[in-house]
């Protein structure tokens, strides 16, 4: 039996991505923490409603990868790497996630 399920190999799951930057065009997943240091550019993603919690989705990136474009709350916004790379995200929503 284990001779004929030796060729069946388990498709590896993608690696759960650690910040918005890591997920791939077309994946949701929620904010945990926003971990950026600029006070100006922290106001502008809370001002997106990037805070802990908002479901956001991939929606493309740009050909050399910077920036990407993400669907938040409704609106499509251009982040760059440098500061998407602050955002922190999980695959699975919180319990305090915002209802669809």
């Amino acid at each position: 039996m284990k001779a004929r399920m030796a060729h069946l190999k388990r498709k590896a799951e993608p690696a759960e991505p650690k910040n918005l930057y890591e997920v791939a065009v077309g994946q949701t997943v929620w904010v945990t923490s926003v971990d950026v240091d600029d006070l100006d550019m922290r106001r502008r993603l809370q001002d997106l409603g990037i805070i802990a919690g908002t479901r956001v989705l991939c929606k493309q990136k740009a050909p050399s990868g910077n920036p990407k474009a993400y669907l938040v709350r409704g609106a499509t916004v251009a982040i760059r790497k440098n500061d998407s790379e602050r955002i922190l995200v999980t695959t699975t929503p919180p319990e305090y996630a915002e209802a669809d």
